[in-house]
């Protein structure tokens, strides 16, 4: 009987360890329940490419704190908004668009009103409010009942439509790792030319660098970007 070499031994093992990893690989990419038809998910060994802030208890907690003080004040403004746009544009007042989240989970996010509807030619024309409400980013502030709830986060990447979800590649479902975000780093950029999804290197950026001190670091940058706007916003 033939002993096997140490070269032998380590090829051995190497293939081994090559078609585990490919196993892993293919594995990736699962189907969520209730996660929606044609939505996919990425599996636990993705989440090596994230920061652990992300899904921690702390960034909930930030969340929490920051969200339930404003509550009272931004639904005293969201009650002003509702009572403008019915008065102006009429109804109706919110849109509730299925976005996806976490883990590929769809859940409904609100926005105030911002377009409307012409029957001839059939074509959706944003009004002179709904520019104001864009430009100060007003019509994403139903959002934070999103927050509150635990199906968004104060920051993360923006929570895109299940029809663009589901043309996702490898490179794109890394969004999904963690809860969409109310704002972002894509988001209070100076220069954004083109889609929420062809825009990966800030959402890969924050995932990897993501941290209470960042979070803090682009709320504040948003409160700027808000109030000195300098361009549409998306």
């Amino acid at each position: 009987m033939t002993t096997p070499s140490v070269t032998t031994i380590r090829q051995t093992k190497r293939a081994a360890h090559a078609r585990k990893s490919r196993g892993r690989v293919r594995s990736a990419l699962r189907p969520t329940e209730g996660a929606g038809r044609g939505v996919q998910t990425l599996g636990d060994d993705r989440r090596l490419l994230v920061s652990p802030y992300i899904d921690s208890s702390g960034k909930r907690a930030v969340d929490l704190l920051l969200s339930i003080p404003l509550l009272l004040p931004a639904a005293l403004i969201m009650l002003v908004i509702a009572a403008l746009i019915w008065a102006v544009d009429g109804r109706p007042v919110l849109l509730l668009q299925p976005r996806v989240g976490r883990c590929g989970s769809i859940f409904l996010m609100p926005k105030f009103q911002t377009m409307r509807c012409q029957m001839s030619p059939p074509l959706a024309q944003v009004t002179a409010l709904g520019e104001w409400l864009r430009k100060h980013r007003l019509d994403e502030w139903p959002q934070l009942l999103c927050v509150l709830s635990g199906k968004m986060s104060l920051v993360g990447p923006r929570p895109e439509l299940v029809d663009i979800v589901q043309g996702y590649g490898p490179q794109q479902e890394v969004r999904l790792l963690c809860r969409p975000g109310l704002t972002g780093l894509w988001q209070v950029r100076a220069t954004r030319m083109r889609p929420i999804h062809q825009n990966l290197r800030y959402d890969r950026l924050y995932l990897r660098r993501a941290s209470f001190l960042v979070d803090l670091a682009i709320l504040a940058e948003t409160v700027r970007f808000v109030t000195c706007p300098r361009g549409d916003q998306t």
